[in-house]
């Protein structure tokens, strides 16, 4: 590994779509691969994340499983509170959830449009926590899984970590140095990456959220106009892709996501494991399919291999 560095985990970051018994498959192949942690998206009309990870903890021995990230609104945090206390207990204290705000993908199906994200998340975090308490986990770690300052210096007060992950590439020295500003905590950075130019292509519409989301200027770099994302992202909500396919050019993409060799990829993961020491180095994989799945976790494994023979 990296001189002067502590060897970091690694992770991978998967959206948790197709069948559930091959969702549970992934993390065993994951586990039997030698990666250290498997973290579940919660966005959208998908699998349950706590249903996933609360199987897979009966199917591995040594993953660490996690939520990467749910949000204050689609469940109530004491719910959130009781699901997490028992997918700990049932992982033997192998699991994590993360919290942030939520996004379009996650809360526009659902009609939901919050107007004070921080101020929910903050109030949401001790319920979360007592809840699990109250089920007999008396410290459930919890990462905060945001972009911007304000979430990130919060995580550096009261949280356990900081899921860096789906951040634009040129943010990301921001905000890891959000993340430990007021204290140390566990840093997960987990950088997307396609290894499947198909699946970068299928992925290719989605992009147009992290526009919506990410500051003026980074659109400004892209070339794209906020109200232009916005629309993009209203078509995409609709049903039609086609406005955000075109937004979204090979610029936006390369400002998003890694894309490359597997030697490319493995440069920008020593890079960024360089520059910022995190406790884990991941992945957040572009995969379509099952075997999709299964081949990119391959290709993660390998990533990680050479990685740490660097």
């Amino acid at each position: 590994m990296l001189v002067g560095v502590t060897e970091p985990a690694t992770g991978v970051w998967l959206f948790p779509s197709g069948d559930a018994a091959r969702l549970v498959a992934h993390a065993q192949h994951a586990e039997a691969l030698g990666i250290d942690e498997l973290w579940w998206g919660d966005e959208g009309i998908a699998r349950d994340p706590f249903a996933v990870c609360a199987a897979a903890a009966a199917a591995t021995q040594r993953l660490h499983l996690a939520i990467g990230v749910t949000n204050p609104y689609v469940r109530h945090p004491a719910i959130t509170g009781a699901a997490a206390a028992t997918v700990h207990e049932l992982a033997g204290g192998r699991f994590t959830l993360g919290l942030g705000a939520g996004g379009r993908l996650s809360l526009a199906p659902l009609g939901l449009a919050p107007t004070r994200p921080l101020t929910d998340c903050r109030a949401a975090l001790p319920v979360i926590r007592a809840a699990a308490a109250e089920l007999g986990v008396p410290h459930l770690p919890v990462a905060v899984g945001a972009r911007g300052e304000r979430f990130n210096r919060w995580a550096s007060e009261a949280a356990d970590g900081a899921f860096v992950s789906g951040v634009p590439l040129p943010l990301v020295d921001d905000v890891v140095a959000w993340a430990r500003s007021v204290r140390p905590i566990r840093i997960t950075l987990h950088l997307t990456a396609s290894f499947d130019p198909d699946a970068l292509e299928a992925a290719r519409p989605s992009f147009v959220h992290g526009l919506v989301d990410c500051p003026d200027a980074l659109r400004a770099a892209a070339g794209v106009s906020r109200a232009a994302a916005q629309a993009a992202a209203a078509a995409l909500d609709a049903g039609d892709p086609d406005p955000a396919r075109r937004l979204v050019d090979d610029r936006v993409v390369d400002l998003l996501c890694l894309r490359g060799t597997p030697a490319e990829v493995v440069a920008a993961l020593a890079a960024a494991t360089d520059r910022h020491r995190p406790d884990a180095i991941g992945i957040g994989l572009l995969a379509a399919g099952a075997d999709g799945v299964d081949a990119g976790l391959e290709r993660c494994a390998d990533a990680f291999r050479r990685l740490r023979a660097i």
